[in-house]
């Protein structure tokens, strides 16, 4: 297998499904490598606009014999969707292939990658980037910029193609981090899965006690707008990704309705000292990120 950013340069691409990440991630190989850029999507409409920007260089409107010259196939439909597709591109890959995926859930993957005997090709992936916007006409090049990618390996992904993965992601101007399926479904499920159930709840506690003049909504314009802006994204996409991750999510849910019921006991008895820790643990932890 060839390795190294020059090979990069001649590579050929393919993208199976091609919505806003898939069609970002087709934009950034293009403007950094030069890539040429094969594309599958079940909406005709979406090939057509992928062909007229100059975001593939060719469509296909079935998996099928234009993937075989494919160095790199990224599953970039949704999560469910993508393990479907799966199957199907498998017997067209090169022996050299690389197959990746953007997908937000990890474990489901890799485990349909083990059984299809395709573990030492695959390497998953998923940019750690929130956008509330869907559809291929929002694709941003510069999307990836500055951005953790991580890349999840199992006991069988090749070393290679790993490396090969991370020259490549780096080109595109993120940043590779390596890490087990598992670890990595359980992190997402705390800093970001979590907080979209916690968003759709507040959002649904407002909606349910604003009064006729919509007196809440008006006043939203602070931090409850800003805290809940993440429930714009498509909730298909929520409904997939949350399901896959279920056993992660509830196990943290659990803790958090136990967080909850202790801060309601400490309004109840005007607990000043146990509410001032609550406010003072959350405000030492933010501090420790990076940036804003």
């Amino acid at each position: 297998m060839q390795t190294g950013l020059e090979q990069a340069k001649k590579m050929t691409v393919g993208f199976i499904g091609l919505g806003f990440m898939g069609g970002s991630i087709a934009k950034a190989l293009k403007s950094r490598l030069g890539v040429r850029v094969v594309a599958y999507d079940t909406n005709e409409q979406v090939l057509l606009t992928a062909r007229h920007n100059d975001i593939a260089d060719e469509t296909v409107s079935e998996i099928g014999e234009a993937f075989r010259q494919c160095d790199i196939v990224y599953l970039t439909a949704p999560a469910s969707h993508n393990l479907f597709n799966m199957r199907i591109v498998l017997p067209f890959l090169s022996p050299d292939a690389i197959l990746t995926d953007v997908s937000g859930v990890k474990q489901p993957v890799h485990r349909l990658a083990e059984d299809a005997r395709a573990g030492m090709r695959f390497v998953g992936g998923h940019p750690m980037t929130e956008k509330e916007r869907a559809g291929l006409q929002y694709a941003e090049a510069s999307l990836l910029q500055g951005i953790r990618y991580v890349l999840t390996t199992s006991a069988r992904t090749d070393g290679l193609r790993v490396e090969r993965m991370k020259q490549i992601i780096t080109a595109m101007g993120a940043v590779p981090v390596v890490m087990r399926p598992e670890e990595h479904d359980r992190a997402v499920a705390a800093v970001s899965h979590l907080p979209h159930i916690v968003s759709a709840a507040l959002l649904g506690i407002v909606a349910e006690n604003d009064d006729p003049k919509a007196t809440m909504r008006m006043l939203s314009e602070g931090g409850f707008k800003q805290l809940t802006k993440i429930s714009s994204s498509p909730p298909e996409m929520w409904r997939q990704i949350t399901l896959l991750n279920a056993p992660q999510i509830s196990l943290l849910l659990e803790q958090l309705i136990h967080k909850l019921q202790q801060t309601q006991k400490s309004l109840n008895r005007s607990d000043q000292d146990a509410l001032m820790r609550f406010f003072e643990e959350a405000r030492d932890y933010r501090d420790t990120m990076e940036g804003d």
